[in-house]
């Protein structure tokens, strides 16, 4: 008994000290273009990457803050017209470019018939993309709602994963590499992405739009609770997409113990 408590001590110590491997700090990446960590109710939503993404409040009711987001607080949108939006400006937000990209995001499905975009990079009714939940191809109006995780190259094609997302917290996420290909994430695995000839997103410009938008006549507004929204220039690889789905964007989850920094004793 007595060597077993001094193992738990170790471990213990272990645990607070330079043995254990600690997750990334990703608002730290000089590539981090965008990191909300949504952990109190700001307006402007802070951008922890420290690039300046000044995302304000839209809508009639305006995005709700929550204490219970994923790690912290979070943001709730009411499927009508609630989001938050840089508005035009594209301040801190890489734009002008389609390839060498990553958004990740995690999101709260309050039912599995829902329609609209979790995140979205440039104007929608011009050049861009977005990633978001719908019918079984689309997200494009109230009459596609359903439970698919879908992405889009907005004015360009819709991109159907034929994977559906459930309800509860899930985390998202979509990479363009080099060539514009795209690969799409659900709960860190793989569930899409395009080989052979493809047609590319436009560059995105102008905005970028979290929890829905308007591109009219249609409404992509889905009812839903966001945290952890982050947007890389350049590619994330799935570890890293694991790393910060498991530990949030500033590595807030708990460390892992590195097996190597191990004494056992008997």
């Amino acid at each position: 008994m007595k060597r077993l408590f001094l193992s738990i001590l170790i471990l213990l110590f272990l645990a607070s000290n330079t043995g254990i491997a600690k997750a990334t700090d990703y608002t730290q990446d000089t590539n981090c273009q965008l990191a909300v960590q949504m952990n109190s109710d700001q307006d402007p939503l802070t951008d922890d990457s420290g690039k300046g993404a000044n995302l304000t409040k839209q809508g009639t009711a305006k995005p709700t803050y929550t204490a219970s987001g994923k790690y912290g607080g979070g943001f709730y949108f009411d499927g009508i017209d609630s989001n938050f939006s840089t508005n035009g400006t594209g301040t801190g937000v890489k734009l002008g470019t389609s390839i060498n990209l990553s958004s990740v995001m995690w999101v709260n499905l309050s039912s599995t018939s829902l329609q609209g975009s979790f995140f979205n990079l440039g104007n929608p009714g011009a050049a861009g993309y977005c990633i978001g939940v719908g019918d079984h191809n689309t997200f494009e109006n109230t009459t596609s709602s359903g439970n698919y995780l879908i992405a889009l190259f907005n004015y360009v094609r819709w991109i159907p994963t034929g994977t559906t997302i459930g309800t509860g917290w899930h985390h998202t996420a979509i990479v363009l590499d080099s060539s514009g290909y795209p690969t799409i994430y659900l709960d860190g695995v793989s569930v899409y992405n395009d080989t052979g000839t493809i047609i590319h997103p436009g560059n995105p410009i102008e905005e970028c739009d979290i929890g829905g938008y308007v591109v009219y006549p249609y409404d992509r507004f889905p009812d839903i609770t966001m945290d952890e929204v982050g947007h890389f220039n350049r590619v994330l690889t799935s570890t890293e997409i694991n790393d910060i789905m498991d530990n949030g964007l500033k590595g807030s989850g708990a460390p892992t113990v590195d097996d190597s920094q191990l004494i056992l004793i008997q």
